[in-house]
Formats: C-alpha cells, sequence, structure tokens
C-alpha cells in the first residue's frame, strides 16, 4: 500500500531524510515511529532494503499499517527492542528521552543495533528555537556511550540533527 496522498509530511521528516543519505539497500530502524509517515518516506528511498519501525504505543503500531505496507512495524520500546541483524541507519524523530533522563540502556542498544559503519540520527522540531539543552544533553548521552556526535543545523532554528557515528572498537575484544 503506497502512503495516502493527502498525508502532508512534516518540515521535520524532510529534515530527517535530508540527513539520513540513504542508500538503495540500506536496512534502517525507525524508534518512535507514530503514524509510520517516516517510515514509509524511507521505504520508498530503500527499494531493494529493509525498514523496520518501532513505537511503544500499540495504538500508533495499528495505525500506521496505513501508510507502508512494506515497513515491518512492531509494538516495543528501543530500551528492549532486540532483533537479528543490524541496521545501517537508526532514526528517532521528536525522542526526548535523550535529552531528559538516563538512557544508557538505548544508547547500549543502538550501539548492539548499528553497523560498525552505520549512523543514528536524533533529529528535534520544536515550537520555538531549539533550547541548548536539548543540544547539549542528547550529545552527552550519546557521548558518553562512546558514539561520536556532530550536530547539523538546518535554516531553520526550531530544528536540529544530532548524528552519531559509532567511535573506534578495541579490536582485542
Amino acid at each position: 500500500m503506497a502512503p495516502m496522498a493527502s498525508t502532508r509530511v512534516p518540515a521535520r521528516f524532510t529534515f530527517a531524510m535530508s540527513v539520513l543519505d540513504l542508500g538503495p539497500h540500506h536496512r534502517v530502524l525507525e524508534f518512535g515511529c507514530g503514524n509510520g509517515v517516516l517510515a514509509a518516506q524511507i521505504a520508498e528511498r530503500v527499494p531493494h532494503g529493509q525498514v523496520t519501525a518501532i513505537d511503544r504505543s500499540a495504538a500508533a503500531i495499528a495505525r500506521s499499517a496505513a501508510h507502508a505496507a512494506t515497513v515491518r512495524f512492531h509494538h516495543a520500546e528501543l530500551g528492549g527492542f532486540a532483533t537479528d541483524g543490524r541496521f545501517d541507519r537508526i532514526v528517532g524523530v521528536n525522542v526526548n528521552l535523550f535529552w531528559t533522563g538516563d538512557c544508557s540502556r538505548e544508547c547500549a542498544v543502538l550501539g548492539s543495533l548499528l553497523e560498525p559503519s552505520g549512523l543514528v540520527a536524533l533529529v528535534y522540531e520544536t515550537p520555538g528555537e531549539v533550547r541548548p539543552e536539548i543540544v547539549e544533553r542528547s550529545v552527552a548521552s550519546l557521548a558518553s556511550a562512546s558514539f561520536i556526535v556532530e550536530v547539523v543545523r538546518p535554516p531553520e532554528p526550531n530544528m536540529v540533527a544530532i548524528l552519531a557515528r559509532q567511535g573506534q572498537r578495541d579490536q582485542t575484544s
């Protein structure tokens, strides 16, 4: 089933797509997928890949199937999510966990799910200008889990992307 034609794509999803640098064979995980609009967009960009989307809301997962039949939707929280295989891209949009509390468990899950050359993207869109603590705390959370972090700011002051790649791993383990 194709994405619904009447669905207006929020600017935060357009921005997320621009920073993901998707390839046609990528395996992508979206966490906090809501109603599946971004997952459907991603699926169009990875025709030979795989898209998995999770949300802790069973109601959201039930609604998401209307947007993308090719996406694998799961009712799950990031901190408890496990699957066979790894992902080239992992994205979360407006998931506040990374700047509001302890997310060490979720960061460990991200590290275990991400391919060594992969990318994690946290994208935020706020009602006004992005508050500095959102960026600072999200960067600190990912950096404490040994991710190398980059902040990308578009021209719009109410959006930001925090991109993370895995740091050097100990070759002796």
